[in-house]
């Protein structure tokens, strides 16, 4: 599904993160590691600058859905359809996917 989904971080604590693979799921109980951005599959990707725009430009580092919402000419936001619209947005240019919110205000 669209949105944001957590990862928990070996020492403690957690983060929330996109998916940017559209046909490659994450796998629960899977072991991660952080990458630097040229070290991923988004390194050839001619959008990736577009990319990360939406991921520092959007929910949750924009946590104020209201003027989100307003700059982006949505309706009223709530957490979920803000992650939701923002994964599609890292969809359309991580895997030139041809998706759409199922909620309209997302």
């Amino acid at each position: 599904s669209a949105g944001l989904f957590e990862m928990v971080v070996d020492g403690g604590g957690s983060l929330q993160t996109y998916c940017i693979d559209i046909h490659n799921p994450t796998q629960k109980e899977a072991r991660y590691r952080e990458t630097a951005w040229d070290a991923t599959s988004l390194n050839a990707n001619k959008d990736a600058g577009k990319i990360r725009w939406i991921l520092q430009n959007s929910y949750p580092q924009v946590n104020d859905l209201a003027a989100l919402a307003s700059k982006a000419g949505a309706g009223a936001l709530t957490e979920k359809t803000a992650a939701a619209g923002t994964q599609v947005a890292i969809w359309r240019y991580s895997d030139g996917a041809d998706v759409e919110a199922l909620d309209p205000a997302a």
